[in-house]
């Protein structure tokens, strides 16, 4: 039996990996192979290509990969062709995986799906993009699964991947209590992209030594995802500064009081954690001009605030995303209990309506069965 994986993005990286180490179990003579990185390598899959720098948001951003993802698809129809996998299982990464399905299909391979593209949406006219990419689709989200249901797709609902993975870490963790304002602990996620890094980390950065006037006992600890270069975060921050550094985002959540997040899968897993925060975004002036342009029909960035359809989550994006006025949602968030009171119930509410069967076995379970044949 062998597969192929396909993701792009750190967080993709991660559910794949879970789901390869799951299905090893069920089939331990499985050949896996992945276009992924650091997670999917050690959970036991061959790299067909390093993914680990692949993810971009926004148009401009994209473009400047284009050579790169054009030399991908072309390893990837290769691939196809010459080694035949049983079964593509893509995951997320919706922009590049539309265009690695049309390469399965003309090849003639099986194809399961992931987290679609589009599924945070509830439009039906969103959700009709992804038919057609897969025979078969796993959804981690209730509200995708009953669209693409509906729609005629043959589909799987799961609970939220992150939710494994918190669970797990959660359980070997004391409960916090309330914050200290004199040692107050600040988790800093500036993400896993090199434009996030380039745009985000030093406004971050700034923004502790403002923190720092209002909260002089603050301690600050920066989640570092496996695939940034680690001198490139570190150099961010001034000399003196009371910061930590860990890679991965679990342990800077479960140790803090508050956050400062860049959007992303970051904030959903800061909630999960139950751990206050804000979601701050600045990007290149290519993607600040392509908000402008679409940005007021976006209503929310924060995927906590898009699971609740409320504004739940301070948001901060482009110019608002400044250290004075990151600097003050953080002290609000450390001292008005009533905001941060409000905030842990609606995490709550947002773990409920994400929980459900196990993923990373389901998907595994699945995958097993379509690689045989057989119906998802």
């Amino acid at each position: 039996m062998r597969l192929l994986f396909v993701t792009g993005e750190a967080s993709g990286d991660l559910y794949a990996s879970r789901v390869i180490r799951k299905l090893l179990l069920i089939e331990p003579r499985a050949e896996i192979w992945a276009v992924g990185g650091v997670y999917c390598k050690e959970a036991g899959a061959r790299l067909l290509l390093d993914s680990s720098r692949w993810g971009a948001i926004g148009v401009s951003e994209a473009l400047k990969r284009l050579p790169l993802y054009l030399r991908g698809l072309f390893r990837i129809a290769r691939f196809l062709e010459g080694r035949r996998p049983d079964l593509l299982v893509m995951v997320d990464f919706g922009a590049f995986n539309r265009r690695v399905s049309r390469l399965a299909r003309r090849a003639k391979i099986r194809r399961l799906y992931y987290i679609p593209p589009g599924c945070w949406s509830r439009s039906e006219r969103v959700a009709k993009r992804a038919l057609g990419l897969a025979e078969g689709v796993v959804t981690p989200l209730p509200w995708s699964a009953e669209l693409l249901s509906r729609l005629g797709q043959r589909v799987l609902r799961v609970g939220h991947p992150l939710l494994e993975v918190v669970r797990e870490e959660r359980g070997l963790c004391s409960p916090k209590g309330a914050p200290d304002p004199r040692r107050p602990k600040v988790a800093l996620l500036p993400g896993s992209r090199e434009a996030e890094l380039r745009h985000c980390l030093p406004a971050m950065a700034r923004a502790c030594e403002e923190i720092r006037r209002n909260f002089p006992g603050v301690r600050f600890v920066v989640s570092m995802a496996p695939n940034v270069r680690p001198k490139e975060v570190r150099g961010a921050f001034p000399k003196g500064l009371p910061v930590s550094f860990l890679v991965g985002a679990g342990g800077p959540l479960r140790e803090a009081d508050v956050a400062v997040v860049v959007s992303g899968t970051a904030t959903l897993e800061a909630a999960l954690w139950r751990c206050p925060h804000v979601c701050i975004y600045r990007g290149s002036p290519g993607m600040s001009l392509q908000y402008r342009l679409i940005g007021r029909g976006i209503r929310f960035v924060s995927l906590p605030n898009i699971v609740l359809q409320r504004p739940v989550v301070p948001e901060l994006l482009q110019a608002d995303a400044n250290p004075l006025r990151i600097a003050l949602e953080v002290r609000r968030l450390l001292l008005d209990r009533s905001v941060r009171e409000g905030m842990l119930s609606a995490f709550e509410e947002i773990e409920r309506i994400l929980d459900g069967p196990p993923a990373s076995e389901v998907v595994a379970e699945a995958a097993v069965r379509m690689a045989k044949g057989e119906r998802v």
